[in-house]
């Protein structure tokens, strides 16, 4: 239902938006919301998608830079930067930046500013909580990969005549974004009206979005942990026993239903990156597949594939895997930090490394998940470890790669992974309850990493707040800035920044440890959280 529903709006916005070009200068330059032909239902489906992400950023933030960091995808070409600590293009490191501020952020801005200022704003107090709440999650990205921000003042330039926005601390930030969201739960009413079904999250449905809301709460307040002691988290968890709860089931999960069209916005992100741009410089890690394989996780034939001479394609179509499901046949992975020049590359024709499923994961119309059930289970198992509330770990720890591995029947019905052969790793893997608290953590940690396998926003923050995986950073002599085996802490803003908004750029690079670059760490970023 809510694919049809994805394309029907995203037809209508379209029209919408054509309908509404003129050549008359003087319409041009007035107020766009106050137009009578401004809906904000639709303007929120295109803010959802927009958040979901666009391959633009999605290449160079996610997979170039987050994935080969975090080390599940590797590459021997010089443009993935990400694999070798570099930061020579300054529009990789921005790309992220440089798609939000002008679209989701200027879309949920303005859809707020639309609501309030309506004559009817207190019959749409839900879709103000809703729209505050997706805020916060837009914001919450953009703020984890650059530390300070523009925050308070972004995407003011019509509504306050605000073209240099101040930067904002990240503390802040994080204060307000959980102020914000802890506020829109409190004000939701089932008597009033939502979005409806051009909310392509939950279509309106108040008590999934409180669940979304309280879990995306946890996930900042475990962020800041580091700094707080837990105090956020120990809140989080409180508040929601009695106003909502968390996502705990697949049915209650945050995602965008990709579609193959009518607009290639509506397309999954890192699918487009894979098959329409034909993208295969990049192979899984070494340290990610020998952790599937030491662990015996049936998720590497859904992640991985063998492909014959190492070419994914067969004419027009996705070669067959040939790997199988033999866990010998995937040994071959390459490591991060790999030059063009090393045997295993220049040999991999003759045996193949371990690529993308592009089967199973490059559709158009594959799932992106902005928050599962699963890296809620594993929170709230930190959390429990770390006495901090939460329930029983060993139980969450469970549930939370039972549901990691409940999901891939979204993008593949041949994906899908049995209950029983779920049960089957978690007799072979079982939780450590006589382990330390460092091991518990770590333990929760990985299979967090490995079920937030494309989603490696994710991914990389939570490897800066824990240090968490038995990485070894990678060295390269005459192509890294970075001290040998020191990882990548951050992203760098735009370039034209220094100019533009010179005073507030300045102000935020005074701040930084190592100055503007991937070095310096963001606030919350204090490495074990206390371990």
């Amino acid at each position: 239902m809510i694919k049809i529903s994805l394309n029907k709006l995203l037809v209508i916005f379209l029209l919408f938006a054509i309908s509404s070009c003129t050549d008359d200068f003087e319409k041009l330059n007035t107020d766009p919301l106050k137009s009578k032909d401004m809906n904000e239902d639709y303007l929120f489906t295109y803010t959802q998608i927009w958040t979901s992400g666009e391959r633009y950023e999605a290449w160079r933030a996610n997979l170039i830079y987050s994935s080969c960091i975090v080390q599940q995808f590797s590459s021997v070409y010089s443009y993935w930067e990400g694999d070798k600590y570099t930061e020579n293009n300054g529009s990789y490191l921005s790309a992220f930046w440089d798609a939000n501020y002008p679209n989701a952020i200027k879309y949920i801005q303005d859809i707020l500013n639309t609501i309030k200022t309506s004559k009817d704003s207190a019959q749409k107090i839900n879709k103000i909580s809703q729209a505050r709440i997706l805020r916060a999650f837009i914001f919450h990205r953009v703020t984890d990969l650059y530390g300070d921000i523009p925050y308070t003042e972004a995407a003011k330039g019509y509504i306050s005549g605000i073209i240099t926005p101040k930067y904002d601390s990240q503390e802040s930030i994080y204060k307000d974004m959980i102020k914000e969201i802890k506020e829109s739960v409190d004000a939701f009413d089932d008597t009033k009206i939502t979005f409806g079904q051009a909310d392509l999250l939950y279509a309106g449905d108040i008590p999934k979005w409180k669940k979304f809301a309280n879990s995306l709460r946890l996930r900042l307040a475990m962020r800041i942990s580091g700094k707080d002691g837990g105090a956020e988290v120990k809140a989080a968890i409180t508040d929601a026993a009695t106003k909502g709860g968390f996502i705990t089931k697949k049915d209650e999960i945050a995602w965008i239903n990709n579609t193959d069209g009518p607009s290639s916005i509506s397309k999954n992100p890192n699918s487009k990156v894979f098959t329409e741009a034909k993208e295969s410089s990049m192979r899984l890690a070494k340290t990610f597949v020998d952790h599937l394989i030491a662990t015996k996780d049936p998720r590497l034939f859904v992640y991985g594939a063998i492909y014959k001479d190492d070419n994914w394609q067969d004419g027009n179509n996705i070669a067959k895997n040939i790997g199988g499901t033999d866990f010998n046949n995937y040994k071959n992975a390459l490591p991060n930090g790999t030059k063009s020049t090393n045997n295993i590359w220049k040999n991999r024709k003759v045996k193949p490394l371990v690529q993308l499923n592009r089967r199973f994961l490059a559709q158009y119309n594959a799932p992106t998940f902005l928050l599962t059930a699963a890296e809620v289970h594993f929170l709230l198992a930190e959390a429990s470890v770390r006495g901090w509330g939460g329930g029983e770990a060993k139980k969450h720890y469970e549930d939370g790669v039972t549901q990691a591995m409940s999901v891939f029947d979204m993008y593949n019905s041949a994906a899908a992974i049995s209950s029983d052969r779920a049960a089957l790793f978690l007799r072979d893997n079982p939780f450590k309850a006589s382990g330390t608290k460092q091991e518990k953590i770590y333990q929760i940690a990985k299979q967090k990493w490995t079920a937030n396998f494309l989603n490696f926003y994710e991914s990389f923050a939570d490897f800066r707040r824990l240090d968490f995986l038995d990485l070894t950073a990678v060295y390269v002599d005459g192509t890294t800035k970075t001290d040998k085996g020191k990882f990548p802490r951050r992203l760098r803003y735009p370039q034209n920044e220094s100019s533009r908004n010179k005073k507030n750029y300045n102000a935020a690079v005074g701040k930084l440890g190592e100055g503007d670059n991937i070095k310096s760490t963001v606030w919350w970023d204090t490495g074990k959280s206390g371990l």
